[in-house]
């Protein structure tokens, strides 16, 4: 099964209500070619993945533009009928509705400055209340609307979402569309590090036998204000771990998961280390064993769009140069072929990341 990742990519009103004037549209032209290469490769992807600010300002016509350009975009990938699923990121809030509402404000301050043993409770407390809780969700109203022919819009009594997929007919693939925004646009304002709150009731995943948990969710841990309990929980109930937000293409294998970040379709060209890029991510059962879970490990792929050339190497993900001692190297991989994971999963999983960068140069962002 292949998955595409992508995230962050920023469609942008006005400039991007004008296809002959947005300085964005090449980059997504960059993508649609290169995918367009992969997929005849491959045969085709099973779903494409979303990792959050799809939008640049929560505005609705840049849902729109975004709308088509997936719709393209699926077909490219061969995903007509696949699922297209979606997370919110900080950019598909609307700072500035959020900035002028006081109610939203005064729920997020209720929250965000709660003492920790005590914000559990205050947020299901705001949930509970009609009025707070439309004012805590208020800012993802167009986010909202965009999200829900696609299932992946977000209710006060549902702050994630989940999904199946068939790995076989007896194994499914479970992913949960995880809301890391709730209190994201505070004060109208960008969202400090840490900030945010995810919440226990989206991470209580249920090992159910035959089940692979994955978890998708726009902010990393240490953009969270209960980043270590959100890690903790993820890491001992979801195997696959996917992220957005830092613009970097990251893999991470433990004993017990993969955790990867998507880099950014359409990173800032501020960034010192621009690198628009995408993940490609093949997921299959290998086998039917009873036991713990294996999962079958490859080296990431780096693709360079400018020259064409694919370059693969197990000590590099994303440009980032790995130490001999980092459990990733090529001496601690050799005898690391599977790791087993302690997950209600009966089957063997294999695994294979295609981090795809693209890259040109400084002329052409």
């Amino acid at each position: 099964m292949w998955f595409l990742h992508i995230s962050d990519i920023h469609f942008k009103a006005p400039e991007c209500l004008s296809p002959d004037t947005d300085p964005d549209r090449g980059v997504r032209t960059r993508l649609e070619r290169h995918l367009t290469a992969q997929v005849a490769k491959i045969g085709g992807v099973d779903a494409i993945l979303v990792g959050g600010d799809v939008a640049f300002a929560g505005d609705p016509r840049e849902y729109g533009e975004a709308r088509k350009w997936l719709d393209k975009l699926r077909s490219i990938a061969g995903c007509e009928k696949g699922p297209l699923l979606v997370v919110p990121g900080n950019h598909d809030i609307d700072r500035i509705s959020v900035g002028r509402a006081m109610s939203t404000r005064n729920v997020h301050k209720a929250i965000a400055e709660e003492k920790d043993e005590w914000r559990e409770s205050t947020l299901r407390a705001q949930l509970a209340d009609p009025h707070t809780a439309a004012a805590l969700l208020h800012g993802h109203a167009a986010y909202n609307d965009f999200a829900a022919p696609l299932q992946c819009q977000i209710y006060a009594d549902r702050l994630y979402w989940k999904q199946d997929l068939d790995l076989t007919s007896k194994v499914k693939l479970r992913i949960h569309g995880l809301t890391s925004t709730l209190l994201s646009g505070r004060d109208g304002k960008n969202d400090p590090k840490p900030s945010l709150y995810v919440s226990p009731l989206q991470t209580a995943l249920d090992p159910v036998p035959d089940v692979v948990n994955m978890v998708m969710c726009h902010h990393p841990f240490d953009w969270l204000i209960d980043g270590d309990d959100v890690e903790n929980a993820l890491d001992r109930r979801a195997t696959f771990q996917l992220f957005g937000h830092k613009h970097k293409q990251k893999v991470q294998r433990e004993a017990d998961y993969v955790r990867w970040g998507a880099g950014a379709v359409n990173p800032s060209r501020s960034e010192k280390q621009y690198e628009p890029g995408y993940n490609l991510v093949r997921i299959d059962l290998t086998g039917t064993g009873g036991g713990q879970a294996a999962f079958d490990r490859d080296p990431p792929v780096h693709v360079s769009i400018q020259s064409g050339r694919i370059q693969t190497d197990p000590d590099v993900v994303g440009r980032r140069h790995i130490p001999a001692h980092h459990p990733l190297s090529r001496r601690h991989r050799r005898n690391d072929r599977h790791f087993a994971g302690e997950r209600s999963v009966n089957p063997t999983v294999a695994v294979q990341f295609l981090p795809i960068a693209m890259r040109w140069g400084p002329a052409v962002r």
